[in-house]
């Protein structure tokens, strides 16, 4: 039997699954920056990028 060894940072997070077209839409939107998500899967890594390039793109200074 194995200990789970979960760290205090650890305990404190949420694993969700989202669709990937929501998951875009609360990036684009500025509702989840896409440094806050971690241990991505490759689908959640490649909305990711697609969103900040997409936000990065349309944003006028």
């Amino acid at each position: 039997m194995t200990k789970n060894k979960a760290t205090p940072q650890t305990r404190e997070l949420a694993q969700v699954a989202l669709p990937q077209h929501l998951l875009a839409t609360l990036i684009t939107s500025g509702v989840i920056h896409g440094n806050e998500c971690q241990s991505l899967n490759s689908a959640a890594k490649k909305v990711i990028w697609q969103s900040l390039l997409t936000s990065c793109v349309g944003r006028q200074d």
